[in-house]
């Protein structure tokens, strides 16, 4: 077996491999957490809507009626207002859930692409 870099040199290269290669690694992960924390974004938005209270980072209930600006005036006029507010942050969260999907998919075709390469490569020059 040989190894280059520390990595194990075979005909055929891991995903992972594939990352380190091309430097994608740290940009995949970074997607990857980005996607990861849009969900989570997205399933309290859908919880708060559901529910009409809004989760805080403390773990703590509050109702709309609680978002004030830095004055202590109110930050929506009303129920209908937050909630509108709440579905432009679903959509928003949706949106945002496609791209990274669609980056990390596209990887995926680059890593695809780059095998069909090296196997169409091996085949034409180590067959001969």
């Amino acid at each position: 077996m040989i190894y280059i870099h520390g990595i194990k040199k075979s005909n055929e290269m891991t995903f992972l491999q594939f990352l380190i290669k091309e430097n994608w690694l740290e940009d995949m992960l970074r997607e990857y957490e980005l996607l990861q924390d849009t969900k989570r974004y997205l399933l309290s938005a859908k919880e708060s809507l559901e529910s009409g209270l809004i989760q805080g980072h403390a773990g703590d209930s509050y109702s709309w009626k609680d978002c004030t600006d830095g004055n202590g005036n109110p930050y929506y006029a009303n129920k209908i207002e937050w909630e509108n507010s709440i579905k432009e942050e679903i959509e928003t969260y949706e949106e945002s859930i496609k791209e990274h999907e669609d980056a990390l998919h596209s990887t995926a075709v680059s890593f695809t692409k780059e095998m069909q390469d090296i196997l169409e490569w091996e085949k034409r020059f180590l067959d001969e």
